[in-house]
């Protein structure tokens, strides 16, 4: 974990915090996870989450938070179930506001029926490479409507084929990867025939 401050004009600002998960809670929100960054001057004004669908941007600030102990936020409404969104948050102090921390992105889940009982599911890295402090597997899980979630994949490939042989039963499929900081980064659900 790397964490500093930055001396502009002979103030101390604080630097932004580690994301280190994000995850598609539902068909509209998402939720991202940070480390704290150290503040021992009690600088802390607020953390302002900014999100793009692209990761070159454009950028908008999606929010803030004015609590510093904080370390997550919940975008309501989001398009990550329709896309992976890229994130990032900076720390303001007093006037002076922090370098962007590093961008984390949301996994999307693509799936794709070929009508001869195999469904080709491929998704995205929530960081390229992975963040360090990333697990470095994906666990890939299935259930039926009425069932509970069962891995059917985990290793560290972006991508599963999953050869179904009841076709009249409707599968959902959902992607996670955990992070050492105790947060787990999951991706939309996605579901077929």
């Amino acid at each position: 974990m790397f964490c500093f401050f930055l001396s502009i004009k002979g103030k101390t600002q604080v630097g932004p915090p580690e994301l280190k998960c994000a995850s598609v809670t539902s068909t509209n929100s998402a939720f991202i996870s940070w480390v704290i960054p150290p503040d021992p001057s009690g600088l802390f004004t607020q953390y302002q989450i900014w999100s793009s669908a692209i990761q070159s941007g454009p950028y908008s600030m999606i929010g803030t938070v004015n609590v510093y102990t904080q370390s997550s936020f919940t975008q309501t409404p989001s398009n990550a179930n329709l896309q992976a969104q890229y994130y990032y948050v900076t720390t303001v102090s007093g006037t002076n506001t922090s370098i962007p921390s590093d961008t984390i992105r949301s996994i999307y889940l693509n799936l794709n029926n070929t009508g001869n009982g195999v469904i080709n599911l491929n998704w995205n890295a929530t960081h390229n490479p992975l963040l360090p402090s990333s697990a470095t597997t994906y666990t890939l899980s299935r259930k039926t409507l009425s069932g509970t979630w069962s891995p059917i994949y985990i290793g560290p490939k972006l991508n599963y084929k999953d050869t179904i042989y009841l076709c009249t039963v409707y599968y959902d499929y959902k992607v996670e990867i955990s992070d050492g900081a105790g947060c787990v980064s999951q991706s939309n659900i996605n579901g077929d025939l």
